[in-house]
């Protein structure tokens, strides 16, 4: 099966934003076997609450003890904004993480 993602993107601070349609197609028979639509309204801030440095210096001061991240390297920060949700799908307030 394929996926394909089309997701929405803030013009101003390029955040990726909780919008987007996913589809999944069959490789076998061309077939769309399903689909996803999140059109979550998002009103809050786009801007980066933290430089990206500030953000690769966190992740890697929290992955320092554990053994399982050693020898790893950081890659540059993407910034998300995302909506938040409870277990039973119902929309909370959105934040920015």
């Amino acid at each position: 099966m394929a996926e394909f993602l089309w997701q929405g993107r803030d013009g101003a601070s390029g955040a990726w934003l909780p919008t987007y349609l996913r589809v999944m197609v069959s490789h076998r028979s061309g077939a769309v076997v399903g689909y996803a639509w999140f059109d979550t309204p998002y009103a809050g801030p786009t801007a980066p609450a933290l430089t990206a440095a500030t953000a690769r210096a966190r992740a890697a001061d929290a992955a320092r003890g554990d053994a399982r991240y050693a020898g790893l390297t950081a890659e540059d920060p993407v910034l998300e904004a995302y909506a938040a949700y409870t277990l039973n799908s119902t929309q909370t307030a959105p934040r920015l993480m």
